[in-house]
C-alpha cells in the first residue's frame, strides 16, 4: 500500500471513532469508515492523483476529497485536530470493549472522569459503574468480563490478523526500500493459532534506510527500540513487530534461527554442538576455528546438520527432529494446488464474461539445484505460459549452474527462463555459467530468455542481449512487477533490449496471441 494512502486511512479511521464518541450522525461515521477502507486498499498513491482521480476511489465524495486534499497540501486535517482536543486520548480504546458504545463511554467519562481502559477497569472492579444511571450491576459485570477478554486478546491475536498486518508491513517496505529478501518468521511462519508478536526478517547490505522506513510507517504508535540490526515498534492496534536485518549470505541461517520454537531450536543446536559446530542467526560454523559451513539457505543449514529441510509449520519440538534424523519425517499436506485450481476456475469465469479478451494463466517456477521445477508435468500442463527462474544456490560452480539452467530449458513445459544470470545490481553478482551453452539450449528447445526490466536486475544485461540476438535466441521483455506502479519499469527493459540491438522480431511478447500460443505449442509437442 502506498504510504500516503496508509496515513490517510489511519486518520479517517481515527476521525470515525472520534465522531462516534462525540455522538455524531452514525451515517457520517460509516461514511468515514468506508472511505478509510477504500483508500487503504487503493493501489495508486494519492499524491499522484488529481481531484478527479481521488474521486474515482470508491466511497470518496466531494466532502471527503476536501479533507484529503487538505492533508496532502498541509499535512494535517484541522477538523480532526479539533475533535482530538474534544476527546481525551485514551477514550478511543474504550470503544474496543463489547457493550460499551459511545453513549456509555461518554457517561462514564462525565460521571467518573474515566478516560482510558485502565481507569475503566479500576472503576468496574471498585463497583463504581453500577451507580451510574443507565448502567447497573449487570452491565458492570459484563463490561468487566469484556475488559478481561480484551486484555487477554491484546496479548495474542488471531493468526489471520497477524498475517494481514505482516503482509501490509512487508508491502510497505517493498515499495520504499531496497533489499534482497524479506519474510515473516517466528510463530507466524509456524502458523500458530494465535500470535504474540510479529518477527520480520530482511536480507540487505545496508540496514539503516530499512530501519528508518520501518520506524516511520504511518501505522507505528511507538518505537520501542531502534538499532543497527533490530528495531521494535508497536502498531496503532497495539501489536509489537520486531524487524531484523541480516546479511544476504546469512539469510537461511536467520530463517532457521528465528522461525523454530524455543524447544525446536534447542534440539537443533544440540545436534550442532555434538558435531563440533555452532549455530547462530548468522550461520553454521566450526566451533574451533569459526569458519563458516552453511548460511545462505535453510536447506543448506539443515543438510549440514544431517537433517532434511523441516517445514516451518512443524518446527514445534513435537518429534519432528527425531523423525527427520530417522528419515521418517512425513511430507505435510500442501493446499497450493487447490489455490491454483481455484484461481484457474475464476479466470475461466472472467473469460466467459469477457469473450473478446483472451486471458492466459501463467506461473513463475523455481529452478531447483538439480534443474527441476515446482509441480509435476500433468499439473503444469494446465498453465498457458510458464517462466522458470533461479532464486537460490547462487554459488554453484559454472558447470553446475550451466547444467542446472539447461535442465530447466529442456523441460518441454518451460517457456521462458527468468532473469537468467540472477544478478542484483550492486548487491549480488551474476551466477557463473556458460552463457553460450545456455543460448544454444534455448535455441534448440524453443525457449525464450527474459530481459527483466526491474532497475536492480536488468537481466539479461545489454551485452548478453546482443549475444543472444546474434545467436538467434527469442527474448521476453517484461516488468517483473510486484505492484501496479512497477509496470512503468518496462521502459528500462526496452532500453536494455535496444542497447543489445534487439528488434521487434526478437521479442516474444511483441507477437500476436496466435504466434505466442504457437511458440508454446511447438515446445509442448515433446512433453
Amino acid at each position: 500500500m502506498p504510504k500516503t494512502n496508509e496515513e490517510v486511512e489511519e486518520l479517517l479511521g481515527e476521525w470515525a471513532e472520534l465522531q462516534q464518541i462525540t455522538g455524531r450522525d452514525p451515517y457520517r461515521v460509516r461514511a468515514y469508515e468506508k472511505a478509510a477502507r477504500s483508500i487503504g486498499g487503493y493501489s495508486k498513491d494519492l499524491r499522484e492523483l488529481d481531484d478527479k482521480g481521488i474521486l474515482a476511489i470508491p466511497n470518496v465524495g466531494k466532502n471527503m476529497l476536501g479533507r484529503i486534499r487538505e492533508y496532502l497540501d498541509t499535512g494535517t486535517m484541522h477538523e480532526l485536530e479539533d475533535l482530538r482536543e474534544m476527546v481525551p486520548a485514551g477514550m478511543r480504546e474504550l470503544l474496543r470493549i463489547p457493550g460499551l458504545g459511545p453513549k456509555k463511554a461518554i457517561l462514564v467519562y462525565e460521571q467518573l472522569g474515566v478516560t482510558n481502559l485502565a481507569e475503566l477497569a479500576a472503576a468496574a472492579e471498585a463497583n463504581k459503574l453500577r451507580d451510574i444511571k443507565g448502567l447497573g450491576a449487570k452491565t458492570e459485570e459484563s463490561l468487566l468480563r469484556g475488559i478481561r477478554n480484551y486484555t487477554a486478546q491484546e496479548e495474542r491475536i488471531m493468526v489471520d490478523q497477524a498475517l494481514q498486518a505482516a503482509d501490509r508491513i512487508i508491502a510497505t517496505l517493498s515499495e520504499t526500500c531496497t533489499f534482497d529478501e524479506i519474510a515473516y518468521a517466528g510463530s507466524l511462519r509456524r502458523m500458530r493459532e494465535t500470535i504474540g508478536d510479529i518477527d520480520i526478517l530482511v536480507a540487505a547490505s545496508e540496514a539503516e534506510p530499512i530501519m528508518d522506513a520501518f520506524a516511520s510507517m504511518a501505522r507505528v504508535r511507538e518505537v520501542k527500540a531502534k538499532g543497527a540490526t533490530k528495531t521494535t515498534i508497536v502498531t496503532r492496534q497495539g501489536l509489537q513487530v520486531d524487524l531484523r536485518v541480516v546479511p544476504y549470505e546469512a539469510w537461511g541461517a536467520a530463517l532457521v534461527y528465528f522461525t523454530g520454537s524455543k524447544a525446536h531450536n534447542i534440539k537443533v543446536r544440540e545436534i550442532a554442538v555434538k558435531k563440533g559446530l555452532k549455530l547462530s542467526e548468522y550461520g553454521l560454523f566450526h566451533a574451533k576455528d569459526g569458519s563458516i559451513i552453511a548460511a545462505r539457505t535453510e536447506e543448506e543449514v539443515y543438510e549440514a546438520l544431517g537433517l532434511p529441510w523441516i517445514p516451518p509449520t512443524m518446527r514445534e519440538d513435537r518429534g519432528e527432529v527425531e523423525a527427520a534424523l530417522a528419515g521418517t519425517l512425513p511430507t505435510p499436506v500442501d493446499m497450493t494446488r487447490d489455490a491454483v485450481l481455484e484461481q484457474r476456475k475464476k479466470l475461466k469465469t472472467l473469460q466467459k464474461r469477457y469473450p473478446k479478451m483472451t486471458i492466459l494463466h501463467g506461473c513463475e517456477l523455481n529452478i531447483a539445484k538439480d534443474g527441476t521445477v515446482d509441480y509435476d508435468p500433468e499439473f503444469l500442463a494446465g498453465f498457458d505460459v510458464l517462466v522458470a527462474s533461479v532464486h537460490s544456490y547462487f554459488r554453484l560452480s559454472a558447470e553446475e549452474q550451466t547444467a542446472r539452467l539447461i535442465a530447466a530449458i529442456e523441460n518441454p513445459l518451460v517457456n521462458v527462463i527468468g532473469h537468467p544470470s540472477g544478478r542484483m545490481i550492486g548487491r549480488r553478482p551474476p551466477i557463473d555459467m556458460d552463457f553460450g551453452a545456455v543460448c544454444a539450449a534455448a535455441i534448440r528447445t524453443g525457449t525464450a530468455l527474459e530481459v527483466n526490466s526491474f532497475p536492480d536486475r536488468l537481466d539479461l544485461r545489454d551485452d548478453h542481449v546482443r549475444w543472444a540476438v546474434e545467436a538467434g535466441v527469442t527474448l521476453s521483455v517484461d516488468t517483473d512487477a510486484h505492484a501496479p506502479k512497477h509496470m512503468d519499469n518496462i521502459r528500462f527493459g526496452i532500453a536494455t533490449a535496444q542497447r543489445g540491438w534487439a528488434t521487434k522480431a526478437d521479442v516474444l511478447n511483441t507477437r500476436a496471441l496466435k504466434q505466442l500460443q504457437e511458440f508454446v505449442a511447438r515446445k509442448r509437442k515433446h512433453a
